[in-house]
């Protein structure tokens, strides 16, 4: 295959770079995320204001019967549970979750109605976050249809949804979409008698082109719905009657939604989530909620959803960009602002005397790949100098087994207790992870290993899919190349970012 070794030597630098720059830079959204920034530049206020109650639903399906499967959507629930308890003061009864086979269209619409509608009064907080699936239906644009032959000539608007786990239904005839419509989210929320709401939406809609090189799966429907369901119209129209007997009339436009949306895309973009080492999640939300962990009093949201989107950015580029929605620039995040305590690497989930387990949520993805053993963690304290030392024994994914260096401190460290870094330990020889383009003939994939196993900086090479790649090899096709038979057409190879972005 003829690889030029130290071309491919300084590209895997590079790659070996961007891998590691979303640590330090985050300046990126100044000069490409203006409108993030200046949304976000008044939320200050904090969780310390007088309310009832914090109520939270959220929902995360990795296996759709009728797609591909995904596999970070149930973490991303699970981080965004964490935070909500421990960070933002959330009691775990007042929070529902729907994972998988329980996120059905009834079932997420019900619990939307019964412990969020029902139950939030004025003053209360209410959070809805969504990781799975979006896509786009067809809404005839009229409600009378007199005969099958005028199938072909109605007129059709496209609609954004949320694809639930039984988002088809079969009939003789087609499938039929039963997902949840973006309108009945609309009149959903305008229904809520409180404005203190947060939307996460770690989805994508539209059918965006996939990036050719990439190691990641995208939230987002292949193909377009071509009706939507019969029961999922008649619910939308239920409350739109209920919301016009109030004397409100809904509206169809998402800056309508009462507080903010959080978005983790924008417009005709994808949203992605990344298989790590041992885990797998949104790539939005964990970097939101690793970036809020990581708050302190000092500090004002908008410098963790800054370091936010320059993460997401460092990864995906332009194709993937968080975007915020809000009826009024100077609205607050209720449940993200800054709260009164220190910032986290994670919180103790277990004690068994001086053994303990940690769930490590304040750390960004990257670090924790590498994060060896024998790390030290302390207690969160004013003076971290004489907290407890917690020292780690062994780690996968997020989750840490401890111990405690001094046994005498055993009974001052209990569930629930936050940790920050003390010493972190690197694995003695980090290198790449390098994907092997799909693309790839057998041949050359033989190839490229044999080429590339003297290379200290590449660890492994893994087949695209399978497992957490930091850079990918795939091949580079010149434009007008190919002849009308696509025959003969050139191409070289080139190293790409996991998110698809070539480097050289």
């Amino acid at each position: 295959m003829g690889l030029n070794r130290r071309t491919f030597l300084q590209q895997a630098g590079l790659a070996l770079f961007t891998w590691g720059a979303s640590e330090i830079g985050f300046d990126s959204l100044g000069r490409n995320n203006n409108r993030i920034a200046s949304l976000i530049q008044n939320y200050q206020q904090t969780l310390a204001q007088s309310t009832n109650r914090k109520l939270a639903l959220l929902v995360g399906i990795n296996r759709y019967p009728h797609q591909e499967h995904l596999d970070g959507c149930l973490t991303d629930v699970e981080l965004q549970r964490e935070l909500l308890i421990h960070r933002f003061g959330f009691n775990p009864q007042d929070i529902v979750v729907l994972r998988d086979r329980q996120a059905t269209r009834e079932n997420i619409e019900t619990a939307f109605v019964e412990h969020l509608g029902e139950q939030a009064k004025a003053d209360d907080v209410v959070v809805f976050h969504f990781s799975g699936y979006g896509g786009q239906i067809k809404m005839p644009l009229t409600s009378e249809i007199s005969a099958a032959e005028d199938l072909d000539s109605i007129e059709y608007k496209l609609v954004n949804s949320l694809i639930p786990v039984d988002g088809v239904l079969g009939s003789k005839k087609a499938s039929i979409s039963n997902s949840i419509l973006q309108d009945t989210l609309l009149v959903l929320a305008q229904s809520l008698s409180t404005a203190k709401c947060t939307f996460i939406l770690d989805t994508s809609f539209n059918l965006s082109p996939r990036s050719k090189h990439s190691n990641f799966k995208v939230r987002s429907a292949t193909s377009i719905a071509e009706n939507p369901s019969s029961e999922e119209l008649i619910f939308l129209e239920q409350l739109k009657t209920k919301l016009a007997s109030k004397g409100l009339k809904p509206s169809k436009r998402l800056l309508s939604l009462p507080g903010v949306v959080f978005s983790a895309s924008g417009k005709n973009q994808v949203a992605v989530e990344r298989q790590w080492d041992d885990f797998s999640a949104g790539l939005f939300t964990q970097a939101l909620t690793q970036h809020l962990w990581q708050i302190t009093p000092n500090n004002k949201v908008q410098v963790a959803l800054a370091q936010t989107a320059a993460s997401v950015e460092q990864v995906m580029g332009r194709q993937q960009q968080p975007t915020l929605n809000s009826p009024d620039k100077s609205a607050i995040a209720y449940y993200l602002a800054t709260s009164d305590i220190s910032n986290a690497a994670g919180v103790i989930s277990k004690v068994n005397k001086n053994n303990l387990e940690v769930k490590l949520l304040g750390l960004p993805a990257n670090i924790l790949n590498s994060y060896g053993v024998n790390s030290l963690l302390c207690l969160s304290s004013d003076d971290s100098r004489d907290s407890p030392r917690l020292q780690i024994k062994s780690k996968e994914g997020l989750l840490a087994k401890a111990q405690l260096l001094d046994t005498t401190t055993a009974n001052l460290a209990r569930e629930g207790d936050f940790v920050q870094e003390s010493l972190r330990i690197f694995k003695r020889d980090i290198g790449l992870t390098l994907g092997l383009d799909d693309e790839l003939e057998r041949i050359e994939r033989v190839d490229a290993t044999s080429a590339i196993a003297n290379i200290k900086v590449v660890d492994s090479t893994v087949v695209l899919g399978e497992q957490n790649a930091d850079c990918l090899l795939g091949k580079v096709h010149q434009e007008n190349s190919a002849t009308e038979n696509g025959e003969n057409q050139t191409f070289s190879y080139g190293l790409y970012t996991a998110g698809g972005i070539l480097i050289g």
